[in-house]
């Protein structure tokens, strides 16, 4: 097995403002399509990357086997024969970027992971090998926000995506350090030898692209940040109940705000939905997908009961999310039929 370095080197700089700021002009931002779509086959619901059927996201660096998944060896290709090994236990992630060290002491920076193979074995299928495409958005280092595009293929055959293949938003995932995810309740737990990869239109990977990352929320309150990820990600998924129930469909839109001040304002023609914590929703005026409140068993009080949304996020010592959705848009009436022309 290898030993692990528990390493969680993180820096993010945030300006703290007021999550009740004035409404500002701002988009919203719509679920990827797919984001609550099943897997073929895998029955998962948070959209996690998989080879085949198998869910491949969960990547624990020790070698150990999670749930049927064993990370076997990272190879680097250096121009020669044979392949350095990397070695597991110097892996770390740092702002989305994935960060290692050979076994011959070589540094592994983001694109370098373009020339790693990494062999794992699934039980009751055997050897899948991944290969990984890094990618970035941003003019400067400080700016940047790492990606990488993952594929899998048996040995010896055509690769395939790992994420869900769309026009705009293709293959990309986001790199997460030390944390696993129980889809069965959405929680996030700690797990300081996991290395988890997150396809961008599910929640996980969604939740970095919204300023909501893992490694944002343990940079300003470590203690906190597991609560502070598991509620963004069941914001995400409108997880009304904290069930892993998500009440949204492909394609809906919401903006979210947040009590740490890193999203500030609304768009003008937005309503009240939600306050979130790690529990789910602490209010609701509406469910996403257009559920009525009133079939959800167990279902929240309704915001606009307790004051409104802007009072709850304001007085509720655990708030930390705050969502608005469009206003509903007007009925087209049909006018009237008028009496028949005479001939």
């Amino acid at each position: 097995m290898f030993n692990l370095r528990n390493t969680m080197i993180l820096a993010f700089a945030v300006a703290l403002t007021g999550a009740c700021d004035a409404d500002v002009e701002r988009e919203f931002d719509p679920a990827s399509d797919g984001e609550t779509a099943l897997r073929p086959g895998a029955g998962f619901s948070f959209n996690t990357s998989y080879a085949g059927n198998h869910a491949l996201d969960h990547v624990d660096l020790t070698g150990a086997p999670y749930q049927g998944v064993s990370l076997m060896w990272i190879e680097h290709d250096n121009g020669v024969d044979p392949r350095e090994q990397v070695d597991p236990s110097t892996i770390n992630v740092i702002d989305g970027e994935l960060l290692g060290v050979r076994f011959d002491n070589q540094q592994l920076t983001h694109t370098d992971w373009g020339d790693t193979l990494w062999l794992f074995y699934i039980e009751g299928v055997g050897e899948i090998e991944v290969t990984m495409v890094p990618r970035s958005i941003g003019a400067t280092k400080d700016q940047s926000m790492p990606w990488y595009d993952l594929y899998w293929a048996f040995p010896g055959e055509n690769s395939l995506p790992m994420c869900p293949k769309e026009a705009d938003d293709p293959l990309e995932a986001t790199v997460y350090r030390g944390i696993s995810i129980d889809y069965g309740t959405g929680e996030v737990s700690d797990h300081a030898d996991m290395l988890y990869f997150g396809c961008h239109n599910g929640a996980v990977g969604k939740a970095y692209w919204w300023g909501y990352g893992y490694h944002v929320f343990h940079d300003i309150d470590p203690v906190a940040s597991l609560d502070w990820f598991t509620a963004a990600i069941r914001m995400i998924r409108a997880d009304i109940l904290g069930d892993a129930t998500s009440y949204t469909n492909p394609g809906n839109e919401v903006a979210p705000n947040d009590n740490l001040g890193l999203r500030a304002g609304f768009p003008s023609n937005s309503i009240d939905e939600a306050v979130w914590d790690e529990n789910g929703a602490i209010c609701a005026d509406s469910a996403r997908d257009g559920t009525a409140l009133g079939s959800i068993s167990g279902a929240p009080p309704t915001c606009a009961s307790l004051g409104g949304a802007y009072d709850v996020m304001a007085s509720d010592a655990n708030a930390k999310f705050m969502t608005r959705v469009p206003e509903p848009t007007p009925p087209i009436f049909s006018p009237l039929p008028g009496p028949p022309t005479p001939l």
